[in-house]
């Protein structure tokens, strides 16, 4: 005789809430998420039996060293990317970067401290006649981008060989492995089905 029994399986969706381990922090969500794994990691010790010719294992103890979590997000967010690269997000406000000091290449990418949104005025440094823009530079990709067929003057020794005036919007500056955070991960069914 068959003994019957029930299956509860979970078949949903849910939010995952996080915050650090201890902190008195509110949890604060991580989006959309399509996988979520936790994998214990274990220290093994064996004993093996030396009384049979095939050996074998005669006793083991397992004890439990940690326990890593991996996730899939596909809300790319400030906090998200700190929380996986264990970092600091710091908010940046709206401005204009005032005669920037840049190391320019031609044929190459210049990257500044913030992404630019708009350029005003490339100039040598330490002053002189503005460089044409579309001719000399160009805005790429929040980057200043100096064209083969640039005037702009090769850097001395790695100085910088330029002075760069721009706007940028606001944004949140993620610097990586500076932190090192334990963090509480909750997950909060919305709706499941048993069978």
């Amino acid at each position: 005789m068959a003994i019957p029994s029930v299956d509860y399986s979970y078949l949903g969706s849910g939010s995952i809430l996080f915050r650090e381990f201890g902190s008195a922090a509110p949890l604060l969500t991580l989006g959309n998420c399509t996988e979520l794994k936790f994998s214990p990691q274990e220290d093994v010790k064996s004993l093996l039996d030396s009384t049979q010719p095939g050996g074998n294992k005669r006793n083991e103890v397992r004890r439990l060293t940690g326990v890593d979590m991996s996730l899939t997000f596909t809300d790319f967010n400030a906090q998200n990317f700190a929380l996986g690269l264990r970092s600091s997000a710091t908010p940046i406000t709206a401005g204009t970067a005032t005669d920037e000091a840049a190391v320019a290449y031609k044929g190459g990418y210049t990257k500044l401290a913030k992404i630019a949104k708009t350029i005003t005025t490339v100039e040598p440094s330490g002053g002189g006649a503005a460089y044409t823009a579309g001719t000399d530079y160009e805005l790429r990709d929040g980057m200043l981008y100096i064209p083969g067929t640039s005037t702009i003057t090769a850097p001395v020794a790695g100085a910088a060989n330029i002075d760069v005036t721009y706007a940028y919007d606001a944004q949140e500056k993620v610097e990586a492995l500076v932190a090192g955070v334990v963090v509480a991960v909750i997950t909060v069914p919305s709706n499941s089905v048993s069978t």
